[in-house]
């Protein structure tokens, strides 16, 4: 806010307009925060993601062998057995 106010008023006293381009890219942070914090952008990707869950589930597959370990195979190579230390 207090940015907006400042370029604005050095605009005006140096009659440059180029001085208030920096008041875009500010505005649209400060849009997306006011939105994050009180808009419901929140519900919105939540939504969002069940949708993708429920219409494209195998985009969320990892491929055979892709390096990620099961919960299995990390308890065997740290060894537990069951929950349990060896």
């Amino acid at each position: 806010m207090l940015a907006g106010v400042g370029l604005t008023l050095v605009a005006i006293l140096k009659k440059n307009p180029m001085a208030m381009i920096p008041l875009v890219p500010i505005g649209f942070t400060y849009a997306f925060q006011y939105d994050m914090f009180y808009g419901n952008m929140l519900e919105r990707a939540q939504q969002e993601a069940d949708q993708l869950l429920i219409e494209h589930p195998m985009k969320f597959v990892l491929p055979a062998h892709s390096g990620i370990v099961s919960i299995e195979e990390y308890y065997r190579i740290i060894g537990i057995k069951d929950g349990k230390k060896i």
